[in-house]
């Protein structure tokens, strides 16, 4: 599910700084702006007398920092909206990437072990990485997971900037996540095993995606050049990291095809991949399920027309929309695609992110102690008022005390058994229920007085379409717990049509019925 919300990406490149403003799968803003340290300092420390090279390189390293630190001020500058959130996007060149096997399931336990099992793999300690992962399929007991680390100190270094640019990315995104996050918008159901080759103008990444998930990524050291001048690079570096990753997947299925993007390849470059890897080779746009291209880029032409036509002669995709499509990918990535590595984390974690939630913290503990006091509240009000009602009840008792004993004074003999049967509307309900009008047309209904003399309650007379209709009726009354039938019904064919009679007799007492009190001097002994 992809943020409704406006998502900038900033991409830091040594020559330039490139700004793309994405919502929902549409392309909202694009900006860039040239990295240009002034050529008075860098003329005033080659002129110095006879500096260190040390000092030298330092002093150059400073003037190109706040040089690049003016282009992201400048290009921020430049934006029309408000983002809700800013994220760096980072080269995947910069990467290291290796496909794991934790032995154990659960993604809490996985992601403490993945930077033990990435470990052996490094030239270097696993501390100066910030890593992150995709899981990329669960086994009985053990899960696979795609591991990727970025050098902390290049991440320290570019957040640098941008925090000294006044902007708090929230996020670190990758180039090669982005680029093939782009791709996948453009496809609407992506089945089996699809792999994706695109080469840009930092290098070029190669992505494996089954279905829409991301199981493979590999950034290969080819430039668009090295591809024109020899494309049987391209065609070795693709087979053989299509072979590794084959060989360790234990699934059905083969690779359905491979789409080329950023480069055109001519007819027979592409014809040569084919028949190498021996699959289905195409050209593809990266831009191809991306609205709002076109008017970002007219905006561009009109205002930054030095960046017009950049990179426009090895791109196939929308062509001066190339230069940002890890950018735009990047974004997108960050606003919702199926897969996001986020490097902002450990001592790098963005600051933001404490302070608010502390602040949650702290209004759901507020929320959470008025929601109980008003509970309290709530029942405190409902004790006080069961109280009064408790005092009612009483006092009413009281009142029918005294009028029973008024009566007896009087000599009125009032049976309880009358207090025993059910009221009307509960009489004519059960009838209701067990002779539906649809079925049964009542004729009589007659409801008797308790009687010591006779034992029948209800009468009911009627007609039914048949016999079938009429023995229904009556297994529902004997079933029925409010009558107790001990005679059999009456049931008569007179002149086409059925008729019935049936007598109903109160149930038997049960346990809790209301009996009569013995009067005085006739308790039974025993």
């Amino acid at each position: 599910m992809g943020l409704s919300a406006n998502v900038a990406a900033i991409e830091l490149l040594d020559d330039e700084v490139r700004l793309a403003v994405v919502q929902a799968g549409k392309v909202v803003e694009l900006h860039r702006c040239s990295v240009r340290p002034p050529a008075s300092a860098l003329t005033a420390i080659e002129d110095a007398e006879a500096p260190a090279e040390e000092e030298r390189a330092a002093a150059q390293a400073e003037v190109m920092l706040e040089a690049r630190v003016e282009a992201v001020r400048a290009v921020v500058k430049q934006m029309r909206t408000r983002p809700a959130t800013h994220i760096l996007c980072v080269p995947g060149q910069r990467s290291v990437v290796r496909l794991l096997t934790i032995p154990f399931r659960g993604r809490r336990r996985v992601a403490a072990a993945v930077q033990f099992e990435l470990e052996p793999y490094l030239a270097f300690p696993i501390e100066e990485l910030v890593v992150d992962f995709l899981t990329v399929k669960e086994r009985k007991g053990e899960t696979e997971v795609l591991a990727v680390g970025v050098r902390r100190d290049y991440l320290s270094q570019q957040l640098a900037v941008l925090e000294e640019a006044g902007v708090d990315p929230e996020g670190i995104g990758l180039t090669g996540i982005g680029l093939t996050a782009l791709w996948l918008k453009g496809r609407r159901r992506p089945k089996g095993l699809n792999a994706l080759v695109h080469l840009g103008e930092g290098g070029a990444i190669l992505a494996i995606l089954n279905g829409k998930n991301l199981v493979y990524l590999r950034h290969l050291a080819l430039s668009p050049g090295n591809v024109r001048e020899n494309p049987t690079v391209l065609v070795r570096e693709v087979r053989n990291s299509v072979r590794a990753f084959l060989a360790g997947w234990d699934e059905e299925g083969e690779l359905g095809g491979l789409s080329v993007t950023g480069l055109a390849l001519f007819e027979e470059e592409r014809a040569l991949l084919e028949e190498e890897l021996r699959i289905p080779v195409q050209q593809d746009d990266l831009f191809e399920g991306m609205k709002g291209i076109p008017r970002a880029l007219r905006f561009v032409e009109r205002h930054e027309p030095e960046h017009a036509q950049s990179g426009v002669p090895t791109s196939s995709d929308r062509s001066t929309g190339a230069p940002w499509a890890a950018t735009i990918g990047t974004a997108l990535a960050a606003g919702g695609a199926p897969f996001w590595l986020n490097f902002r984390k450990g001592e790098l974690a963005w600051p933001q992110v404490t302070r608010t939630v502390v602040g949650h913290l702290v209004f759901s503990s507020c929320l959470a102690l008025l929601v109980l006091l008003g509970i309290a509240w709530y029942f405190h009000e409902e004790h006080n008022e069961n109280k009064v009602q408790i005092g009612l009840l009483r006092a009413r008792i009281a009142d029918i005390l005294d009028e029973v004993d008024q009566m007896r004074e009087q000599s009125i003999n009032v049976s309880p058994a009358m207090f025993r049967d059910p009221p009307l509307l509960d009489i004519l309900a059960e009838l209701g229920d067990t002779m539906p009008d649809s079925k049964v047309r009542i004729t009589a209904l007659k409801v008797n007085e308790p009687d010591e003399r006779t034992d029948d309650w209800v009468t009911v007379a009627g007609e039914v379409k048949n016999e079938a209709v009429f023995a229904d009726v009556v297994d529902k009354l004997k079933r029925s717990p409010m009558f107790r039938m001990d005679d059999e019904p009456d049931y008569r064919m007179e002149g086409g049509k059925s008729t019935f009679r049936i007598r109903l007799k109160r149930p038997a007492p049960g346990v809790g019925s209301i009996e009569e009190e013995p009067e005085d001097g006739q308790e039974g002994s025993g």
